[in-house]
């Protein structure tokens, strides 16, 4: 994952460490965004209509609904999910960890 993040020139970013005007910064100047479900999707709000987003998390939750319509409700187009597998069997949630497909995310990053 680290070798692909640097290969597509993404910066990894620790949302706790922003304040909240810095993370509203971050995702109006963001071209793209990509990671793991959670909190900090929300700020997708802030993100510019041309911006590609590329959404990680467990199959089965679906979570990436309310990011997607989040993005559609602003006029992003370009919202991509990567779903993975949750690696235990345990009862599945949004805390659950999961397993991503690198090659599918590959495709999205291109």
């Amino acid at each position: 994952m680290r070798k692909m993040r640097n290969q597509h020139d993404y910066e990894m970013v620790d949302m706790t460490e922003l304040s909240f005007e810095q993370q509203i910064v971050l995702f109006e100047s963001a071209s793209h965004i990509a990671g793991v479900s959670g909190a900090s999707f929300s700020n997708l709000i802030f993100a510019n209509k041309r911006c590609h987003v590329i959404l990680m998390t467990q199959r089965g939750v679906n979570s990436q609904v309310i990011y997607e319509n989040l993005a559609q409700s602003i006029g992003i187009s370009k919202f991509f999910s990567v779903l993975g597998d949750v690696t235990n069997n345990s009862h599945i949630t949004v805390q659950s960890d999961f397993t991503i497909n690198l090659k599918a995310l590959q495709i999205y990053l291109n």
